[in-house]
């Protein structure tokens, strides 16, 4: 770890595996100043943690990714230069941090304003990296690409850029949080970074669809599609999205809609899709 540098680690967690979330506050002890668990579990956690390395904070309920993000960005701003998010899943390696801030500081000593830096993404499901990420990817230097979104997971903030470009939308809940943001960033001229030189393993939704021509999509849980096509609907209205990333959303949702619809179990995840357009146009939270 840097020691010029106040870096804090902020997981999010939700009836999180202890085993696996144990592992990842002992390698990040090793990487940053401190850790903030923001626990939106129904039942506090029966762990008890070295309050000298985690800041421990249970919320009592889910209110969602976005909200529980914005409670740490509060707590990890006020003694912080940097805050690196987690999920609570992500496989992290030694090294991280210090390979993500060392390829920040190149890009800022070349005037580049940075939003946000993540590493490349490792399906764990096939070992494959999403390239989708890199897909008209803008390359500066030293291996890292300037992009249109990065997962949340693995990405380290300058606290300076956090207080100019915002916090969460919380509402949103989950789903399409992470976009919305790094596309607020891009609108207010900052770079979002994808670097090739670290990798992360971290799986997006719970399993794959394999389409034609090798092509394939990621799906989670039947209930997630409430909040992903009524997040898809909320897009339409920000100002930060250029119209071309509007009319790509009007253009594959009854895709998704036709494709996700014959993944078991199709009754739940079509009524959760329907319900999801009906709250995204009513602008229900």
């Amino acid at each position: 770890m840097n020691l010029n540098n106040r870096i804090s680690a902020l997981i999010v967690t939700f009836n999180p595996n202890l085993d696996h979330l144990s592992q990842m506050i002992e390698i990040l002890s090793q990487q940053v100043s401190n850790i903030i668990i923001v626990d939106n579990s129904p039942d506090e956690m029966k762990v008890t943690f070295n309050e000298e390395v985690v800041n421990y904070i249970y919320l009592g309920h889910n209110e969602g990714i976005g909200y529980a993000q914005n409670v740490g960005f509060f707590e990890a701003y006020k003694n912080s230069d940097f805050i690196i998010t987690f999920d609570q899943d992500s496989k992290i390696d030694d090294g991280l941090v210090d390979s993500l801030i060392k390829d920040y500081f190149i890009l800022r000593d070349n005037n580049i304003k940075v939003a946000c830096i993540g590493p490349s993404v490792i399906n764990e499901r096939d070992g494959s990296v999403y390239e989708k990420y890199f897909k008209g990817a803008e390359e500066l230097n030293n291996n890292c690409y300037a992009v249109k979104s990065i997962i949340s997971s693995g990405t380290l903030i300058p606290v300076d850029s956090l207080l100019r470009i915002g916090i969460n939308k919380a509402h949103w809940f989950i789903d399409s949080i992470d976009i919305e943001w790094c596309y607020r960033a891009r609108d207010l001229g900052y770079k979002v970074i994808m670097t090739r030189n670290k990798k992360m393993t971290h799986n997006l939704g719970s399993g794959d669809k394999n389409l034609f021509f090798g092509k394939k999509i990621n799906f989670g849980s039947d209930f997630r599609l409430y909040y992903v096509f009524r997040n898809w609907i909320f897009s339409l209205r920000e100002t930060c999205f250029p119209l071309s990333y509007k009319l790509k959303i009007i253009f594959n949702m009854p895709i998704k809609f036709l494709l996700l619809a014959t993944i078991p179990p199709r009754r739940g995840r079509i009524k959760n899709m329907l319900k999801g357009i009906k709250h995204g146009i009513l602008k229900k939270y």
